[in-house]
């Protein structure tokens, strides 16, 4: 049995780590297969590291967006073996 969590949690327990998670922006709309890291054409340094989109590699929110929050996260569930 998996001990992984599952279900959504609090975008601030997050891995920043680069696994790929769901997110969840505005608490409504869900966003599959994102990751923490740098952006396609940002400068490699801290302040730019954000969630990003996996299919086209572009921020999912801007830093400066007062819009938009990413407000939880959810676990990509492994596909069965057997």
């Amino acid at each position: 049995m998996s001990t992984e969590k599952t279900g959504w949690q609090a975008i601030e327990y997050a891995p920043l780590d680069g696994t790929k998670v769901d997110l969840l922006l505005n608490g409504v709309w869900r966003i599959p297969d994102c990751f923490f890291d740098y952006p396609d054409g940002y400068e490699e340094i801290e302040e730019n590291r954000m969630w990003i989109t996996d299919s086209s590699h572009h921020p999912v929110v801007m830093a400066w967006d007062p819009f938009n929050e990413i407000t939880h996260f959810a676990n990509i569930p492994k596909i069965p073996t057997h």
